[in-house]
């Protein structure tokens, strides 16, 4: 989604992102800007140009919405030496230019031509909405060390109550639910048998050596 001032800087992104399979939902200074509830672009980039009381409502309403709409990345479009505006993850300096601003995009929505990346049942993709590429992938190869650890720990026969009290709280910070939902019910005592609990922890695991393999 661009919101911009000037009809021509939605050309540059037709001709970079239709190509790659993108949308570009442009709307100019007297269109509506506000989403539905259940509309959730993979990210808004705001001509700094706009009228800074209309960047300020917009950002304002947007935070306050329901579900992951309020989490949607905005980029702003300014040049180098303007000012930030509050509630914006980043920006792509002006003049455009293709591969700075193509990668800025990356960083803040995945990989470009990789669609089912965007998928926000994907606890990678919510995070890399919030924070960005390179903290997602730190913050996830953290929680498989982490984990792998505390499974360690579980297989020397310690303190079970502990590592499944750890997992938990690891586990519904970075979005998995159910792998919360699991532990926790290990951890208070209500399933004997961590089994279950122990199975879908592999396969989380899995997943993230998947992603991110060792050289």
């Amino acid at each position: 989604m661009i919101l911009h001032r000037e009809d021509g800087l939605c050309g540059f992104w037709r001709r970079w992102l239709e190509p790659l399979g993108w949308t570009c939902d442009c709307r100019g200074a007297g269109d509506d800007f506000m989403l539905a509830a259940d509309d959730c672009p993979a990210l808004i980039m705001m001509d700094a140009a706009l009228e800074a009381k209309l960047r300020t409502a917009f950002l304002s309403t947007l935070r306050a919405m329901p579900g992951p709409v309020a989490g949607t990345p905005v980029l702003l479009l300014a040049d180098a030496d303007a000012p930030g505006q509050n509630g914006a993850q980043g920006r792509i300096g002006l003049p455009l230019r293709r591969e700075h601003a193509l990668g800025v995009i990356e960083h803040w929505a995945g990989p470009l031509e990789d669609h089912i990346f965007r998928d926000l049942s994907s606890p990678h993709y919510r995070l890399v909405r919030l924070a960005g590429r390179t903290s997602a992938d730190r913050l996830l190869l953290s929680f498989a060390n982490h984990v792998e650890a505390a499974l360690g720990r579980l297989d020397g026969t310690q303190d079970i109550a502990r590592a499944a009290h750890d997992i938990a709280g690891l586990a519904g910070t970075l979005g998995y639910g159910e792998l919360s939902r699991l532990w926790s019910a290990v951890e208070r005592g209500e399933s004997v048998d961590p089994a279950e609990a122990r199975t879908a922890t592999h396969a989380v695991l899995d997943t993230l050596k998947h992603l991110f393999p060792k050289e």
